[in-house]
């Protein structure tokens, strides 16, 4: 391979790390060649073309450095490389297109600190439902959308449950973060879950986090393992219904201490945001696009974003969850177990603490996200 590509897709990801770049999209086409973007603080901007024969180059460069055989590249990839500026994971996903393919690289940073607990954006309703939750034996189910942050949520809990020195274990396709004390495994090919879950019996585990995205277990055997071990499940789900009709439980449902819902929202940048007071017409605005809404809320403040030079001029800076949650009461669970009937989702409705949207007005009203991002969002 000629040096100057190497040099080239070096230079790229070197300043990548150091622009703090979450990923990396690179799209060839026959046509146009090579087209590369950057994800910086929630916004996607050009940066870099490359005509052939270079952009076949870079691509075949590419696919020796990620190690994928020929026609394999929709295979995931997670690598490790290391630059002047430390260790760097590189998480690789390859798409074949229409005129080419399309592949994107998120970059994480070896050994970079966990976000702990209290970080991750949990009002204290939330953490008073959280903590009793993962302290017993039983199911924790972590769900939203691909990319709402739910492992990131799944680590800050184990990292505070590793803290009193359990047995912990983490099984997932491709760990995305080193987990000091926590015995981290991939989920092995040809999987027998009851294998599995009896090995991890007979190793004594005291808490087990399974991401399920690429397989979800009998619903006999995840309830069996939650009977006696605290068993705390990823599962990509546009809501708590959808979740449950996935996991479908049946009986199982009486095991579950938990369910948080969730969604990613980019937070304003405390550099260049500004307040402004919420009027009549504003308000009535936000009552047309979100519903019934408080009247005492006028004259509060909210906070619009103006962009400066350390957020990239987006306004934004960085991400902040927001959370549902749901802790079912019997009631609840004899309903689950019998069936998930529209009276069954409304009484998971009236049982969740705190929605998604009414999260995220709060933090709206805190300052820590805009009303326009949580348009988008809720």
């Amino acid at each position: 391979m000629s040096p100057i590509i190497i040099k080239t897709v070096n230079h790229l990801l070197h300043q990548a790390i150091e622009e703090e770049v979450s990923s990396i999209h690179c799209e060839f086409t026959r046509e146009a060649g090579l087209s590369v973007s950057w994800m910086r603080h929630g916004q996607l901007a050009p940066i870099a073309s490359f005509a052939e024969p270079m952009a076949e180059d870079v691509k075949d460069y590419l696919h020796t450095l990620l190690k994928w055989p020929q026609g394999k590249i929709l295979d995931p990839k997670t690598i490790s490389i290391t630059t002047n500026l430390g260790k760097i994971s590189l998480q690789a996903w390859g798409l074949a297109t229409k005129d080419g393919e399309k592949i994107v690289l998120t970059l994480k940073e070896v050994g970079s600190e966990l976000i702990p607990l209290d970080s991750l954006g949990l009002n204290n309703e939330h953490l008073t439902l959280l903590k009793p939750a993962i302290t017993t034996n039983g199911l924790v189910i972590i769900t939203g959308p691909s990319g709402a942050g739910k492992t990131t949520t799944a680590y800050a809990i184990l990292s505070a449950l590793n803290a009193n020195k359990a047995n912990v274990y983490s099984i997932e396709k491709s760990a995305t973060q080193d987990l000091p004390g926590i015995n981290q495994l991939a989920l092995p090919k040809g999987l027998d879950w009851t294998m599995l879950f009896r090995t991890l019996d007979k190793q004594d585990a005291d808490i087990i986090y399974l991401d399920i995205n690429e397989s979800i277990p009998p619903a006999h055997e995840l309830t069996l393992l939650a009977t006696k071990k605290l068993v705390i499940v990823n599962l990509d789900a546009s809501s708590m219904s959808e979740c449950l009709a996935k996991l479908n439980l049946g009986a199982g449902v009486t095991k579950i201490n938990l369910i948080i819902n969730q969604a990613l929202a980019r937070q304003l940048c405390p550099h260049c945001g500004f307040s402004y007071q919420l009027d009549q017409a504003t308000f009535d605005e936000l009552v047309k696009d979100f519903g019934i809404l408080d009247q005492d809320l006028i004259g509060l403040d909210l906070y619009h974003n103006a962009g400066c030079a350390t957020c990239n001029h987006s306004g934004y800076l960085g991400h902040i969850g927001l959370f549902e949650m749901l802790a079912p009461s019997p009631e609840l669970k004899q309903l689950l177990a019998n069936n998930l009937s529209a009276s069954t989702k409304e009484k998971i409705n009236e049982e969740i603490t705190l929605s998604i949207l009414e999260d995220g007005f709060i933090k709206a009203f805190q300052g820590l996200i805009t009303v326009e991002e949580l348009k988008k969002i809720a």
